[in-house]
């Protein structure tokens, strides 16, 4: 279960290219056009915002023209069967994340991508990944959470996609408690529903930096395998992973 859990928790964001393009060796290469940037995830969110200011600085570096568009849904996979029927010249990447070429793909065998469909080219980010609830819950940590749930408590666990979903039930279970596990798409609707008080607590990957700011939410645990930037007083996964169970 260990190890399970510890490559759940890997999680980045990275641009891709279709499998074989060609591309740029220093500055010498030019796009014959515009470069069409897929981002695999709704607009507004964080990967959406970070794909776009790749995007200004990569046109303000080299003059191209870099076009970004959405294209959700499969926790990436949409995004990737939309790149490798795109041209492998250099003019069409994507935004993903490591778990889209992973858990995601792998759970939708009739989509038909994998690793090899695709060349990565850079990781542009870790996520900040937290298990978050509101301040008013009166938890501090994680382990707050399990005493909370070992105690009697139903506790309401939002998770963003079906990985983490199994996340949250591997952690209940390495822990002798049982979550009501409640799967919505994306971690804006985790935060929101955390906020609304339709969820207890639940993962969400950097949306909830200006709540834990303000003071309205607490991260109650990293869920990475390092400790979060903004709270790096807040425990990691690691510390849960096998807690009661071997």
């Amino acid at each position: 279960m260990r190890n399970l859990m510890k490559a759940a928790l890997a999680a980045a964001a990275l641009t891709i290219a279709p499998s074989g393009a060609a591309l740029a060796d220093g500055h010498g290469w030019q796009p014959e056009g515009p470069i069409d940037l897929i981002i695999a995830f709704r607009a507004g969110g964080g990967a959406d915002t970070s794909g776009r200011l790749i995007a200004d600085q990569m046109q303000e570096a080299t003059g191209w023209e870099i076009i970004p568009r959405q294209v959700t849904g499969g926790g990436g996979v949409n995004a990737l069967v939309e790149l490798q029927d795109l041209p492998a010249d250099g003019t069409a990447i994507a935004l993903v994340v490591t778990e889209s070429l992973g858990y995601n793909a792998a759970s939708s065998p009739d989509a038909g991508v994998s690793p090899d469909s695709v060349t990565g080219l850079t990781t542009t980010a870790g996520f900040q990944m937290g298990i978050v609830s509101q301040s008013s819950m009166g938890w501090e940590s994680f382990q707050d959470v399990i005493d909370a749930a070992q105690g009697g408590a139903e506790l309401r666990f939002g998770a963003m996609s079906p990985k983490l979903a199994d996340l949250a039930f591997l952690l209940g279970e390495a822990n002798g408690v049982e979550f009501n596990i409640i799967e919505v798409r994306g971690g804006r609707a985790v935060l929101d529903g955390v906020t609304a008080g339709d969820m207890d607590l639940g993962f969400m990957a950097g949306i909830q930096g200006r709540g834990v700011a303000s003071g309205d939410l607490v991260n109650l645990a990293s869920a990475l395998s390092v400790s979060l930037v903004q709270t790096p007083e807040a425990p990691t996964m690691g510390r849960y992973a096998c807690a009661s169970r071997p």
